[in-house]
């Protein structure tokens, strides 16, 4: 658990650990994670046992697929070690979860400021980053003097943070900004608020549209369910209303810090139809569209897709990841994909019952609004600083729900 959460914090920086052959697109500190995560499942017995439903279909779902891939290409190293290295992290994700129930049981609020504080980190650390390197091509000149080689894209004054890209931040960013709401509704002080704010802020800073607009999204989506929850009382804690009129004054209060940043942010807003980024994913759209069109039923093969997209864009996949597992796996899987975890949603809150079951629903809000809306301008779902923590807070949700409804209240 330590190992994982360390990764999410230090983030791309591994890259100034020398990484011999892995070369640029593998971190050290990766692989290291994938090693200790095989480690546990096989030496510890409740984690083999509470983590091998979980992991064995995705094995054999990655088995099919670089099968699939194999048949009609035919044998291909790199699309064969992404496949492995999708399921170390999907493996690690699940570990995750696993280690937090067996640690806290259904202690949710427990869990869920631990990943509220380590995000607090992350994001202090996005903000030295900006004080440091404005400009993100000076970070990548000083990555270089150090041995680093990163081909990141320029950003001026936006939180490029420790994974080195602004839009993945800024919708990774969604996670603690659900958190830090669900604690602010179970536990109102003013801590969660200060938090919350320092999330928005930071959102905004990233300069990225689809995470801000995500992140309106989002805080809809929470106050709908507030509204439902406050709609079955009787009464109405004064310490909300007190605290939700602070939010203005400590935005007000830290303009001057954000506001160059903000006006930059705005004015990407106000200029997205002569945006050449925009330009770019609409003909990641159409050439996805041409892909799954040509393969429709079983995809490519899970990775394959790299072999066109390097060749047509030279990037390794497309914009959108809901476009990119169709074309890896196919229609067909990802829309029982899609149907079996909106099943699990409903059969898990279902089980559910007070503030866990607030929590449940609001981090399920979290993972509709990025897997089908944010997702489709930034390929998110696959990338390992957000699939980590995301599948690892799912899968404790699931061992909760699981125990709830087994009416047993420890594991």
């Amino acid at each position: 658990m330590l190992v994982c959460l360390a990764f999410l914090l230090i983030g791309n920086f591994a890259r100034l650990i020398p990484s011999g052959g892995l070369g640029d697109n593998m971190l050290i500190s990766e692989v290291l994670l994938y090693v200790l995560a095989g480690a546990y499942l096989l030496l510890s017995g409740p984690a083999r046992r509470l983590s091998l439903p979980w992991v064995l279909p995705c094995a054999v779902v990655l088995l099919l697929s670089a099968l699939t891939g194999v048949l009609q290409w035919g044998m291909q190293a790199v699309p064969l070690l992404y496949a492995l290295r999708l399921l170390g992290t999907l493996t690690a994700g699940i570990l995750l979860g696993t280690a937090l129930y067996l640690q806290y049981g259904q202690a949710f609020k427990r869990v869920t400021r631990l990943f509220v504080r380590l995000y607090l980190a992350v994001v202090a650390l996005a903000f030295l980053l900006l004080l440091l390197f404005p400009d993100s091509r000076d970070l990548w000149a000083w990555l270089s003097r150090m041995g680093v080689v990163f081909q990141g894209d320029p950003h001026l004054n936006r939180l490029v943070s420790a994974y080195f890209d602004p839009n993945f931040f800024g919708v990774i960013l969604l996670l603690p900004l659900t958190w830090s709401y669900v604690l602010l509704h179970s536990q109102p002080a003013f801590r969660w608020w200060a938090v919350l704010v320092l999330t928005l802020v930071a959102i905004l800073l990233t300069g990225s549209r689809s995470a801000l607009a995500a992140a309106v999204l989002q805080l809809l989506f929470l106050l709908f369910l507030s509204a439902l929850v406050a709609a079955r009382r009787s009464w109405i804690d004064t310490r909300h209303l007190l605290q939700a009129s602070l939010s203005p004054i400590l935005l007000l209060a830290l303009l001057p810090f954000y506001l160059p940043y903000l006006a930059r942010t705005l004015i990407r807003l106000s200029t997205i139809g002569d945006d050449r980024s925009a330009a770019a994913r609409f003909d990641s759209y159409d050439f996805g569209m041409q892909l799954i069109a040509a393969h429709p039923l079983f995809g490519v093969g899970y990775n394959y897709l790299s072999m066109f997209t390097e060749q047509y864009r030279r990037l390794p996949s497309l914009d959108s990841s809901l476009q990119a597992t169709a074309a890896n796996f196919g229609i067909p899987f990802t829309i029982l994909l899609l149907g079996l975890t909106i099943t699990a949603a409903f059969r898990w809150g279902a089980r559910l019952r007070g503030p866990l079951a607030f929590g449940f629903w609001a981090y399920w809000a979290c993972l509709a609004v990025t897997i089908l809306f944010a997702s489709q301008f930034n390929n998110v779902l696959y990338y390992v600083f957000w699939l980590l923590p995301a599948l690892g807070y799912t899968v404790y949700l699931g061992h909760c729900a699981r125990r709830q409804a087994l009416g047993r209240a420890t594991p």
